[in-house]
């Protein structure tokens, strides 16, 4: 089928490299340092900071300081009714994330969060960024993209709060959380903090045969491992306050959440009736921080457990990644994900990026109704049903892609073929799975209008049947030729047509 190539063209613009292939290990540490205030330190140099790796000394390669607040992202104006990952062209140093987890939070524990929740998004500065993602059941979804807007905050919150606990809550654990976590965020670059507010570890809920103590660090390794990757920091945040007495399965569950924090760089947030604030100071320092890197000289790829340890001169606080494993998940010939962005000597990115790595870059839309589709599959695919079941509504998922984000295959001298994989994944309120569709498809575009809007975009329809009640569908669009992709969360109430 030939597709006409969209009259919109996005401002072009030069990607930041996102990867870059490295024969060694390289150890990425983001160092936050604060006053004895909670005050973020600024101006130190690079001398002031001195890296011992299993007690060894070691030389920074680079060293970047980040500073100032970290503010909304710039992206173009998205056509009204579009949701789009368009901000990932220009992304802030750091993004911060919060994640409502409520399988182990008690009715009461919601109530009094969402109050102190609403306090935090209204002392929030103008222009800061934050998403907002929830578990309510097995699957974490997105509630809301990165956005300064505090109606969209809040709306996203009286989403997420208050639930009934899950009956099976006691199966999800920290994990199951902590590796979905770390897919979703693989996309955005640099530094991201999972402020991740909870009612304890439910590894320690209840007496369980195999967990008697906490977890060995080999059991945490892949886990660990993938949050190092896409540089990740946890900030496990106790929902349930001040205990005057702690028993001994909270004492664990204290213990695990340090240490998720401090094998990631961040903070656990325990014991505390003053949430609303510590996560403000989380939130209004996060632009603020070092990026150093060095090559250890005694890697040997035995899974050893390598402690990192930076000293300063002064009374500051430190938070950085404490460790990492010598398993060979980041040397030789792996390719870094774009969370895993190298620095030059002078704090800037390598160049040479392998930019089939860079996220897809585009915009879509869930349209009420069974319309005309603008693209016809050739190749295999999930087709979707005939006809909906009962109380399931048809619609229309629109998206708006970029010519130049896939390999063109020449057909003639204004023809050419594009191969790409879609898929639609949706979940209802209580995160259970509900529909999908997947397909991939060969379209034949006219390659012409490329030459005059390199960055023009071309239209491709996807038609699902969504049950009615609050859904939310996860997009994802791959290039089958080089392997890059990108996704998009849209939030969407399905209402009868």
């Amino acid at each position: 089928m030939l597709l006409p190539l969209a009259l919109q063209a996005q401002q072009a613009h030069t990607p930041a490299p996102y990867t870059l292939h490295e024969q060694v290990r390289e150890v990425l540490l983001d160092v936050t340092v604060t006053d004895a205030h909670g005050h973020p330190v600024t101006g130190l140099p690079e001398s002031d900071f001195h890296i011992s790796d299993d007690g060894h000394p070691q030389k920074i390669d680079t060293f970047v300081e980040h500073q100032g607040p970290d503010m909304a992202p710039f992206a173009p104006k998205p056509v009204a009714g579009d949701s789009s990952n368009a901000f990932l062209a220009h992304p802030p140093p750091a993004l911060n994330v919060l994640l409502i987890d409520t399988t182990t939070m008690t009715t009461f524990d919601q109530m009094d969060l969402n109050q102190r929740l609403i306090h935090f998004v209204h002392q929030l500065p103008a222009g800061q960024s934050l998403a907002i993602f929830a578990r309510l059941g097995p699957i974490i979804v997105q509630l809301q993209g990165l956005t300064a807007n505090h109606n969209l905050l809040l709306a996203a919150i009286h989403k997420a709060i208050p639930r009934f606990r899950p009956q099976d809550y006691a199966r999800e654990t920290d994990f199951d959380a902590l590796k979905q976590m770390a897919f979703y965020l693989r996309q955005y670059p640099g530094r991201k903090n999972l402020l991740w507010f909870n009612g304890g570890s439910n590894l320690f809920l209840f007496p369980h045969p195999d967990i008697g103590t906490l977890p060995d660090l080999e059991k945490m390794r892949p886990i660990f491992d993938n949050l190092e990757s896409e540089r990740i920091a946890v900030y496990p945040i106790d929902v349930r306050g001040i205990r005057s007495v702690l028993r001994s399965n909270n004492q664990q569950q204290i213990q695990l959440m340090r240490k998720q924090a401090g094998r990631t760089g961040g903070r656990a947030i325990v014991n505390s009736n003053d949430l609303a604030s510590q996560t403000l100071q989380i939130v209004k320092n996060s632009g603020s921080f070092y990026t150093l890197t060095y090559k250890p000289d005694d890697i040997r790829r035995d899974k050893h457990w390598h402690a990192i340890h930076i000293k300063l001169p002064g009374h500051y606080t430190l938070h950085y990644r404490q460790g990492y494993f010598d398993d060979g998940h980041l040397d030789g010939n792996h390719t870094a994900s774009s969370s895993s962005l190298k620095l030059a000597a002078n704090g800037g990115p390598l160049a040479s990026p392998d930019e089939h790595s860079q996220p897809i870059l585009f915009a879509a839309r869930a349209i009420p109704g069974k319309l005309a589709l603008q693209t016809d599959p050739v190749q295999g695919g999930d087709a979707p049903k005939n006809r909906p079941k009962h109380g399931e509504q048809a619609y229309t998922v629109h998206f708006a892609l970029p010519a130049s984000a896939f390999h063109l295959h020449r057909i003639d001298a204004h023809h050419a073929s594009i191969q790409l994989g879609a898929a639609i994944l949706a979940f209802n309120q209580y995160s259970d799975p509900v529909s999908h569709r997947v397909q991939q498809s060969t379209l034949t575009i006219n390659t012409d209008p490329l030459r005059k809007l390199p960055d023009a975009r071309f239209p491709f329809d996807e038609l699902i049947y969504l049950p009615k009640g609050d859904d939310y569908l996860y997009l994802a669009v791959w290039d089958t030729t080089t392997g890059r992709m990108g996704t998009l969360n849209i939030p969407l109430k399905v209402t009868r047509h």
